[in-house]
């Protein structure tokens, strides 16, 4: 089995090529798979993709859906990972070469990992006295339990933030929280609202690590579902919330195992035949 299964949620993202080609160094650092889901993306241009850049054992789930879930492609595509370590990772990510490794070895009962700092591909270096800027929450029970986390980070030197998507922890503790949440729709706090319920039910600690690279492009790729980035994402920050206060903190996994994953197919490709297997 491998070390950690890379799960990437994909749709019509073309920058999937050049992630694929520059991550290579860091996908060979450990022995690993990479999962990629497709959910209501076009397969012909991911095939297309696919055969520039071809990893041995790279395989790809087919979700019929109509329209991009990320959360739905992120549960499907660790129900057919094989390692007990998963990493989750958007399409248009580089990671430094050494941070799957760290990853791996932080990763464990007690912790799980997100990336420290993800940097946009055209960034520039500006000198700034005041180098960071962090904002914080906190969720406090009526018994004087306390659980703060962290939810946006940036770097004002060069405009990097934090990297809550990109998160590798043991498949087993996502499958108890019950993975993301799908019913999450649009953009924005699907991650931040996984990061939440480990915290909160598995009482285990978050470690930042690594540096990642962002590919730059505006917010037509973004899935918005018809609102502005602003308001898909305080819908789904509220909707978060309202489930804390009402004590549910577990994703939709199961519910989603239950309706798609007989309709699943999954290919198998390897470096030296373009054929699919």
């Amino acid at each position: 089995m491998p070390e950690v299964s890379l799960i990437i949620p994909w749709s019509n993202r073309p920058e999937l090529e050049t992630t694929l080609a520059k991550n290579k160094v860091a996908f060979s650092s450990v022995d690993s798979e990479v999962v990629i889901a497709n959910c209501g993306g076009d397969g012909a241009m991911l095939e297309s993709i696919l055969s520039a850049n071809l990893l041995d054992g790279l395989r790809v789930i087919e979700i019929p859906y109509t329209r991009f879930n990320k959360s739905l492609a992120l549960n499907m595509g660790v129900s057919r990972s094989r390692s007990s370590h998963i990493f989750l990772l958007d399409a248009d990510v580089i990671l430094a070469a050494d941070v799957l490794p760290m990853a791996l070895e932080c990763a464990n009962e007690r912790s799980f990992v997100t990336v420290q700092w993800v940097v946009d591909s055209n960034a520039v270096y500006k000198p700034n006295a005041l180098t960071e800027s962090i904002q914080t929450m906190e969720l406090v029970w009526d018994n004087g339990r306390r659980i703060p986390f962290e939810f946006y980070r940036k770097r004002l030197t060069d405009q990097a933030r934090g990297g809550p998507g990109l998160i590798c922890l043991l498949k087993k503790h996502f499958i108890r929280v019950r993975g993301m949440n799908s019913a999450l729709l649009g953009w924005g706090w699907e991650d931040l609202d996984l990061i939440v319920r480990l915290l909160c039910s598995l009482e285990i600690e978050r470690i930042p690590l690594g540096e990642a690279i962002h590919l730059a492009h505006d917010n037509a790729r973004r899935n918005f579902v018809g609102k502005t980035r602003e308001q898909s994402l305080w819908t789904n920050m509220s909707a978060c919330h309202a489930n804390y206060a009402n004590g549910r903190f577990l994703g939709t996994m199961e519910q989603d195992l239950s309706v798609w994953n007989s309709k699943l197919t999954e290919r198998v490709f390897t470096a030296t035949d373009k054929r699919a297997l």
